[in-house]
């Protein structure tokens, strides 16, 4: 699944055509971060893969945010929930201004802020569900889709990667979950 050309992970194979296919994993804001790591450290890429994830910045109300494929949380907090961010680094600066980007475009739509993806966003005709991306259209470089998803689960994942912000204080174990101020899982 490696193009040793570009030195970056493929989306997949396409088997009619027998090759890896022509598109790439490679934005640092995703889960593509965590899978070309995690790579190297088996020692199946070369380390200089790392240099190689794209690092796209875009102005979000005055600040600096490194651009994700749909602009979703999933994309910017999920890797952190196993790798260390270290603070004034790219990615923590990212973080925090897309976490703030997110809250912000919530806050326009009167939504709950946490707008990411979902595995039943849409109903093909043979009654399948599909998986789709929503997220801050700002922080985008697909623009293709611009409804608005929310979910709970992305206010979860920051409480959880941030616990000095929230005074050393977890989520709470709930009978039928975990709850907060405005969220439940």
């Amino acid at each position: 699944m490696f193009d040793a050309k570009k030195k970056a992970l493929s989306v997949g194979y396409e088997v009619e055509e027998s090759r890896l296919a022509p598109y790439f994993y490679d934005l640092l804001p995703s889960e593509a971060r965590a899978a070309t790591f995690v790579a190297i450290a088996k020692g199946d890429i070369p380390q200089d893969s790392w240099l190689t994830l794209e690092r796209k910045f875009t102005e979000y109300e005055k600040e600096r945010v490194l651009l994700s494929w749909t602009g979703t949380m999933f994309e910017y907090l999920m890797p952190m929930l196993w790798m260390k961010t270290y603070p004034n680094t790219i990615l923590d600066e990212t973080t925090q201004s897309a976490v703030r980007a997110q809250k912000h475009f919530a806050k326009s739509k009167s939504i709950p802020w946490g707008v990411s993806e979902s595995s039943c966003a849409k109903l093909s005709v043979d009654g399948h569900y599909h998986y789709q991306a929503f997220g801050v259209p700002a922080l985008a470089i697909n623009q293709e889709n611009r409804k608005t998803w929310w979910s709970r689960l992305i206010p979860v994942s920051w409480r959880c990667s941030r616990p000095r912000e929230r005074g050393g204080k977890s989520p709470q174990p709930r009978p039928n979950g975990f709850a907060g101020e405005l969220w439940f899982l």
